[in-house]
Formats: C-alpha cells, structure tokens, sequence
C-alpha cells in the first residue's frame, strides 16, 4: 500500500500536492505535511509558500535549525515578509541569538510599523540584557500602538515592578482597559511595592479593591497606617484561615494589644509563641500587654526573654524596672531602672526623669544604706 501511495505521489501535480500539504497542515499533521511540502520543493525549489509552509511544519516538529534557514532563505529572496521575518526572530530568540533576534524584530517592525508584537519582543530582550533604558521605550511603544491591549499593559507592568519603576508601573495599571481585575496578583505586587516605598496612600488604593478577605497586603497597609481595628480583622480571617500560622497569629495581637483589647491579646499572642518559640518580637508584645494588665510577674518573664535577646532595647528595662519595683523587690529593680538609664537616649522626658527620680529613691531605701 505505501508502495502504491508513492507512486501516485510521484504522478500528482505540485498543486494538488501543496494542496493536500495544507490540508494535512490544518488538522496538524505536521510531519506528513512536511513530507508533502519537501516533494513539492524538490519540484518548485523557490516557492515561497511552500518554503513558509515547511518552515512551520518544521517549527512544529522542533527541527528549529531547519525551519530557520528555510525562513532565512525566505528572507533573502523576499526582505519583505513581515511573517517570516517575525517567525525568524522568535525561533533565533527561543535558541539563545538575543541579538539576531532583536534585528529581526528591528526589521520585523519596520515593514509593519502599526504591529506592536515586535517592538514588544524587542522590549523583552532590552529587559533581559538589563537595558532598562531601551526597554522602557519599547514597552511604551508597543502600548501606543496597541492602547487598549491588556496583556501589552500587564508585560509593562511587570517590568516596572521588577525594576522599582512604581510610578511608570502605575501610570499603566491605570490605563489598563478593562481594569485589573480585583484579585488579580498584579494588583497585589503593585500594591505591595508602593507600600515598601512608604507610599501608603497609593498602596491602599490599589489594594481595597480586593477586600478583606485573604489579604494580607492590605491589612499591612492598615498596620502601617496605623488603623489597627481595620488590619485585625483582616488578621481575623487570615487566621481563621490558617489557625497555625504563628505570623499571622503575631499581628492580631499586636493590633488587639494597639486597640487595647489586652485580654484577647494574651491568649492570641501565646498561641503565636507556642507556634514559634523564637518569636522574640512578640514576647515583648507579650510582656507589655501583661505590664498593661498589671499582671507583674508574668510581664517580668515575658519581658526578660525579650531583653536576652536585646539587650540594647532601654524601654524593657523601664518595664521590667516598673513591674520589681511593683512587686516591691528593691534590689532588681534598681539594677533595671540603672541599665534604662544607662541605654536611656532622652526620647521621652517624662520616662527618663521618673527613671532617675524612682532609682534614687529605691537607692536610699536599698538594705544597708
């Protein structure tokens, strides 16, 4: 049977071969097709479709050294062909040739200046090479030439984030048609990038559109704003959501300890240590909240892990010194009034002067003296 299909093969017209080349190539039978597409060559052997059409066939078969010399003979009989210049490009990008790519997209652009594809390629490689600078312009370019291109905008974005362009990344995001979507991860990078930049205002409203739920951005963002009752009960949920997640367990206290709910930042805050023992910060959240409570012995004990740990930290010492001097133990707290004293930078009067006052005091009252 083969024997008798090469024969009518070899009987057959090159039009009805290239016919039935296409034909296999629209229902993806790449490598029968470009069988078909070789024979018709060996006939016709500067037919530019068939060449184009092999190429493909061969692109899609991965045989990319053999689909870009077809394309290249292409190029040089006919300069012109956007397609195949473009095709060109991308196989020389796919394998490494960054710089014969960018050219043939150079070209590729050129010949159809109103295409954003190529200048975006051209954008791509500027920003692997790190050539911010021409990068820049060519994301530019390609979203004036295509304005209400979405996926043009969000590979703009993209890059500005990468290279902390926040401003440049939110000019784009705004001119995004349709808007991004409201629990779209582009949004949350943006949003986070503006909020290590300090810019809060920015950050929030990038942010709010994806509400309460799951978002941590956002109730960073109210931590930083200092809106604690806003960032716990986001903390809430994320916690509802991942009861073990000590971090989070961590900031709903600290916000419930910033609200003054102290009772409930005790048991939030002791779940976080249980989680992770080395939560440092949050033994000295821990122990202030107890300082608050009057709850002396248990804010000294939660307050020395703190100061083990930071033993440059004055205020522990003050707390600690307080919480002694409540219990009436003279002796340590005095030696922890004089270490804040001795650490004591003068950034509150009022501390400082009670410090001194209280040291003094408890100094004349120390057994002995």
């Amino acid at each position: 049977m083969k024997t008798v299909l090469a024969l009518l093969l070899l009987f057959q017209n090159p039009a009805d071969l290239y016919k039935a080349a296409v034909a296999d190539m629209e229902n993806a039978r790449w490598a029968e097709a470009a069988a078909t597409f070789e024979k018709v060559l060996r006939d016709d052997p500067g037919h530019i479709p068939t060449e184009f059409n092999l190429a493909v066939c061969y692109t899609k078969l991965e045989k990319l050294d053999e689909a870009k010399q077809l394309y290249r003979k292409i190029v040089e009989q006919d300069a012109s062909m956007y397609e195949a210049v473009f095709n060109l490009g991308l196989l020389q990008l796919q394998s490494g040739e960054d710089k014969d790519a960018e050219q043939k997209f150079k070209t590729a652009a050129t010949i159809r200046p109103d295409d954003p594809d190529p200048v975006l390629y051209q954008a791509r490689i500027f920003e692997k090479a790190g050539d911010k600078t021409n990068a820049a312009e060519a994301y530019e370019r390609a979203a004036q030439l295509k304005p209400n291109n979405p996926d043009i905008r969000i590979a703009a974005i993209t890059f500005y984030l990468n290279t902390q362009q926040i401003d440049r990344a939110y000019a784009q995001f705004q001119a995004l048609q349709p808007p991004v979507p409201t629990d779209s991860d582009l949004r949350r990078r943006l949003g986070a990038a503006f909020r290590a930049a300090k810019n809060l205002d920015k950050a929030l409203e990038v942010l709010a559109p994806l509400g309460s739920g799951d978002n941590l951005e956002l109730a960073l963002v109210y931590f930083d704003l200092k809106q604690y009752e806003k960032a716990g009960a986001v903390f809430t949920l994320l916690t509802e959501k991942e009861p073990n997640n000590p971090d989070y367990l961590y900031m709903l206290g600290k916000c419930q300890f910033e609200t003054k709910q102290y009772t409930k930042a005790v048991p939030t805050l002791q779940r976080a240590l249980k989680l992770n023992p080395e939560d440092i910060e949050a033994y000295s959240t821990l122990g202030t909240t107890y300082y608050f409570l009057e709850d002396w012995p248990n804010a000294i004990v939660a307050l020395e892990r703190f100061a083990k740990a930071r033993p440059r930290t004055a205020l522990v010492y003050f707390l600690i010194a307080t919480s002694y001097d409540k219990l009436g133990n003279v002796p340590l707290a005095l030696v922890n009034y004089n270490k804040f004293l001795e650490l004591d930078d003068g950034s509150n009067d009022a501390r400082s002067f009670q410090a001194r006052q209280r040291a003094k005091t408890l100094e004349r009252r120390r057994p002995g003296n």
